[in-house]
């Protein structure tokens, strides 16, 4: 009695009539393809390559916005060194109203971070005077706001 698994093992088989399709064309490799990861890897790959490039955009638009912004404290007459710290409070404010976007922004919601920044405990009356100019410049210099131009925002929370 022959084993029928020794033969499967013994050799490739010959092509079938399903193996050859129509007309005796030549065999085509069966693969076994699992649609499963095999193109969606590929698809990750390419959206991920995409948003690496949005975001290598985005941060090119982002860095020569705040060499704008900084270009503007200097020549506002900001002693030199302290544009860092007004960016800061910019970048701060802006990580507050998020996902608000900057030129949504209103006298309300500066007026509200000012608040937050002083009730909070952690910033001296002075710094928060500082943040208010650092705001007065961005939204009256660079963002260009209409309700900037009579900037409404209560300075006088810090007596």
């Amino acid at each position: 009695m022959e084993d029928s698994r020794a033969k499967e093992v013994a050799g490739p088989r010959p092509p079938s009539s399903s193996t050859l399709g129509a007309a005796g064309a030549t065999p085509q490799p069966v693969v076994d393809r699992k649609p499963s990861s095999l193109g969606r890897d590929a698809e990750r790959r390419r959206r991920w390559q995409r948003a690496r490039e949005v975001s290598a955009e985005q941060k090119a638009r982002e860095e020569a916005f705040w060499r704008r912004y900084e270009g503007l404290v200097r020549g506002s007459g900001v002693r030199p060194g302290l544009e860092v710290w007004y960016r800061r409070h910019c970048e701060a404010f802006i990580r507050s109203i998020r996902p608000q976007r900057l030129g949504e922004a209103g006298a309300g919601e500066v007026t509200r971070f000012l608040h937050r920044l002083w009730q909070g405990g952690r910033h001296e009356g002075w710094q928060v005077r500082q943040a208010e100019a650092a705001l007065r410049l961005l939204y009256q210099g660079l963002v260009h706001a209409s309700w900037a131009a009579s900037w409404p925002v209560n300075g006088s929370i810090v007596l």
